[in-house]
C-alpha cells in the first residue's frame, strides 16, 4: 500500500521520477531488503566486490544517529541535498533536530529508490514543500541534467550530505556527483550573475543607444572594402601585453597593420603612449564606462569607438571620440525595431560573449587578413593576471586564483595555470575560429595559452616576415566609412508606435492583476474555494493576455527573467495541487513579488521610451 500511495505523490510532485520508475523496471536481483537484529530493515546491494550494506545490518537507527552527529557546519537556513537516500534513516534523524529543514534527495540507484518507496511514507516529508526535489538516474545523461535543473532556481545556499556508505560502495559515482554539482553551481551562479547584471539594462541600453546607432556608420555595412586583406591586430589586456609596446609602436608608426584594442587593454596602450586605430566594446554593464574613464576624463578624441548595440549607454553618451557601431543579433530592441534591407550589417556570430571573439568576428566579416592576437593570454603568467597600466584592476594573481586554477598548454608546449573563466573564453574563441576556416590567425602572445586554430609567432618576427608585404593601411579610414544606413525607417516608426501602445496596455494589464490578486487574498482568507477556482480561471486568461503583450515580452519580462523563471517553476509545481487554498497562497505571494518588480521597471521604461522617441523622431521630421 505504501508504494501505491507514494506513486500517486510522485505523479503529483515529481513526475519525472514517476516516469523513470514506470519506464525502467528496477533490478531487484542486485538490491534486497533484510531484517536486522533490531527488527528494522536495512538494504544490501550487490557490486563487484560482492554484497554491501547501505545501513548497518545490526543497528541502522543507532548508525543514523551517529552519522547525523558527525555532520558539521549545518545551518537550518540552508537547503540540504542528500546524496543517497537508502531507507531514509539519516534524513529522519536530521529532521528530529531541524523539523523545518528544506531538503532534496538524490538517489542514483533506481532499485534502492524503489525499495525505499515500498517501506517509507513520503507524506511524512511534505512533498513539494519541505521535500523540494527528488532525483534519480536511468541513463548516463541524467546526472548532469538533474543537477542543471536543480541548481537553476536555487534561492538558498545548498549543503550536500553524502551518506557515508555511498562514498564507500560507490566511490567513483560519488566523486562524479560532487564534481558535476560544483560545475552546475558555478554555471548557475554565472547565469544568475549575468541575468541580474544585464537583464535590467538590456532594453535601457538598446533604447538609449538607438539614436546613436541611427546617427553613426555601421562598420559591417559601411566599410567600403577598406579592410579587405589588410592585417589587423586584436590587443587584449593579458600580462604578455607588457612585452609588446615597442613592437606595437613600430606597427602604428609605420602603418603595418590596424590595431584594435578590446576590453581594458585601451588603458595599457594609452599609458604607454600608443593610440589604437579603434577600441572595441559591447559590455552592457554600468562598469563599462570605467574602462573608458581615462579617455573621457582626458577628452581624447583621436581613438574611435566601435560599439555593439548592447553596450552600456553611459559609455556612448560620454565618449569624446568618433562612434562607429554594429548591431548585435538577439539584442531585444534591435530585433524588435530594426528591419535591415541587408543582412550584412548584423553581427553573425550569435553565440559569442567575449569581446575578443566578437572583435574577431567583426574583423573577419569586413575582410581583415591575417588577424593577429596580442595579450590574449587566457591564463596567468607567473604572478601576473593583467597587463600593467590599468588603474582599476589589481594585475597580480591571488593565492585563491592559483589554488582553483587548472593547467593548460601554452604556445611553447609548457604548462601554465588558467582559470575556469579563461578556459571558457578560449574554448569559445577556438569554436568560432573552427567555424570560419579557412582563415589565417597568428597568436603573438608570448607565454599565453595555446589557441587551437592559430599559429604562434612572436610579434617581432611577424613584423619582419609577414606584415611588411601587405601595404600601408588607410590611416583616415573612419572618414571613408559609408554614413548611410540600410534601415527601413517606415518600419521603425510603425514598430515604435506599436511598442508605445503596448507599453500603455501593459499598465492596464498589471492594474487588473492587482485587483485580481487582492480578490484572491480575500477569498483565501474566507476559504471560499468555489469562487477561488473561478478567480484562477480569470488569472489564467489574464496571464495569457500578459504573454501576448509585446512590451512585456521584449522588455519587461526580459528585465525580470530570473523572477519570471521562478514564477513559471511555481506554476509547474502547483499545477497538480489538490489543495486550492495552499495553491492560491503560493501563487498570490510569488506573483505579487514578480509584478512589483515589473511595475517598477515599467515606470522607468516609459520615461526611457519617451526620451528615445523624442530624440529619434524629432530629428527625422
Amino acid at each position: 500500500m505504501i508504494l501505491t500511495e507514494n506513486i500517486q505523490l510522485l505523479k503529483t510532485y515529481f513526475p519525472q521520477v514517476w516516469q523513470q520508475i514506470s519506464d525502467k523496471k528496477a533490478n531487484d536481483s542486485l538490491v534486497r531488503l533484510e531484517e536486522t537484529r533490531k527488527q528494522v530493515s536495512t538494504v544490501a546491494v550487490h557490486v563487484e566486490s560482492g554484497w554491501n550494506y547501505i545501513h548497518s545490518k545490526y543497528d541502522p537507527l543507532g548508525e543514523a544517529e551517529r552519522f547525523v552527529s558527525s555532520i558539521q557546519e549545518l545551518d537550518p537556513s540552508q537547503h540540504i541535498l542528500f546524496y543517497g537516500v537508502g531507507l531514509g534513516y539519516h534524513i529522519q534523524e536530521l529532521l528530529k533536530l531541524h523539523p523545518s529543514l528544506s531538503f532534496s534527495i538524490y538517489e542514483p540507484n533506481l532499485s534502492i529508490l524503489t525499495k525505499f518507496l515500498s517501506v517509507f511514507d513520503l507524506n511524512k516529508w511534505q512533498p513539494g514543500t519541505q521535500l523540494a526535489n527528488m532525483m534519480t538516474e536511468t541513463t548516463s545523461d541524467d546526472l548532469k541534467e538533474n543537477l542543471r535543473k536543480f541548481t537553476h532556481f536555487l534561492d538558498k545556499e545548498v549543503k550536500i550530505v553524502i551518506l557515508n556508505s555511498y562514498d564507500r560502495i560507490y566511490p567513483e559515482s560519488t566523486r562524479k556527483f560532487v564534481e558535476v554539482f560544483r560545475e552546475s553551481v558555478y554555471e548557475n551562479k554565472e547565469i544568475i550573475s549575468t541575468r541580474l547584471i544585464f537583464s535590467k539594462r538590456e532594453a535601457v541600453n538598446g533604447l538609449k543607444n538607438l539614436p546613436y546607432m541611427l546617427e553613426t556608420p555601421n562598420i559591417l555595412h559601411g566599410h567600403n572594402e577598406l579592410f579587405r586583406d589588410k592585417p589587423a591586430i586584436i590587443v587584449a589586456a593579458g600580462p604578455s601585453l607588457n612585452d609588446e609596446y615597442e613592437n606595437l609602436r613600430k606597427i602604428k608608426e609605420e602603418g603595418l597593420a590596424y590595431i584594435f584594442s578590446v576590453g581594458s587593454a585601451i588603458n595599457s596602450l594609452i599609458s604607454n603612449g600608443i593610440y589604437p586605430d579603434a577600441a572595441f566594446s559591447y559590455d552592457g554593464s554600468v562598469m563599462n564606462a570605467k574602462v573608458f574613464e581615462k579617455i573621457i576624463d582626458s577628452n581624447i578624441t583621436d581613438i574611435p569607438l566601435i560599439f555593439g548595440s548592447t553596450i552600456g549607454y553611459e559609455t556612448v553618451e560620454k565618449y569624446p571620440g568618433k562612434l562607429i557601431h554594429f548591431f548585435v543579433r538577439h539584442d531585444s530592441i534591435v530585433d524588435l525595431l530594426i528591419k535591415s534591407k541587408s543582412e550584412e550589417q548584423l553581427l553573425t556570430a550569435e553565440r559569442l560573449r567575449t569581446i575578443s571573439s566578437i572583435a574577431m568576428s567583426v574583423l573577419h566579416q569586413i575582410g581583415c587578413s591575417p588577424i593577429i592576437l596580442v595579450g590574449q593570454n587566457f591564463g596567468y603568467r607567473g604572478e601576473d593576471y593583467y597587463a600593467s597600466g590599468i588603474s582599476y584592476i589589481d594585475s597580480r594573481t591571488t593565492e585563491e586564483q592559483k589554488e582553483t586554477a587548472s593547467s593548460v598548454k601554452d604556445v611553447y608546449g609548457n604548462m601554465i595555470l588558467s582559470s575556469r573563466g579563461h578556459t571558457e573564453m578560449r574554448l569559445e574563441m577556438e569554436e568560432f575560429i573552427a567555424s570560419i576556416q579557412p582563415i589565417t590567425i597568428w597568436n603573438a602572445t608570448k607565454g599565453g595559452a595555446h589557441i587551437e586554430g592559430t599559429t604562434f609567432m612572436p610579434l617581432e618576427d611577424l613584423i619582419s616576415n609577414k606584415l611588411r608585404g601587405h601595404g600601408v593601411i588607410h590611416k583616415a579610414w573612419v572618414d571613408k566609412l559609408e554614413e548611410s544606413l540600410d534601415i527601413d525607417e517606415t518600419y521603425l516608426r510603425q514598430k515604435y508606435r506599436n511598442l508605445n501602445e503596448s507599453c500603455q496596455e501593459l499598465g492596464k494589464i498589471f492594474k487588473r492583476f492587482e485587483e485580481l490578486l487582492n480578490e484572491m487574498r480575500a477569498l483565501t482568507a474566507t476559504k471560499n474555494v468555489l469562487l477561488l477556482e473561478k478567480a484562477f480561471n480569470k488569472f489564467d486568461k489574464l496571464f495569457d493576455r500578459l504573454q501576448q503583450n509585446h512590451f512585456n515580452l521584449f522588455v519587461i519580462q526580459r528585465m525580470n527573467s530570473l523572477g519570471f523563471a521562478i514564477v513559471m517553476k511555481l506554476f509547474e509545481e502547483v499545477r497538480y495541487h489538490t489543495e486550492p487554498l495552499d495553491k492560491a497562497e503560493k501563487v498570490v505571494n510569488q506573483f505579487t513579488k514578480y509584478m512589483e518588480s515589473c511595475l517598477d521597471d515599467l515606470a522607468a521604461m516609459k520615461e526611457v521610451l519617451k526620451e528615445a522617441s523624442d530624440r529619434i523622431f524629432a530629428e527625422k521630421k
